[in-house]
């Protein structure tokens, strides 16, 4: 189970120029749920 979760309003949380992604190694090795590439959320029902 997560400790946390992270969002962020962007294409990555990483540099997608090259292939390593230590945003999303830190975050996941620190048990924290990284959420993103969302979208329409608006028409999910309430």
């Amino acid at each position: 189970m997560p400790r946390a979760a992270g969002r962020i309003d962007t294409v990555n949380i990483d540099d997608t120029s090259g292939n390593v992604c230590p945003v999303h190694t830190t975050l996941i090795g620190a048990e924290v749920l990284i959420v993103e590439h969302l979208c329409n959320l608006d028409q999910l029902p309430d």
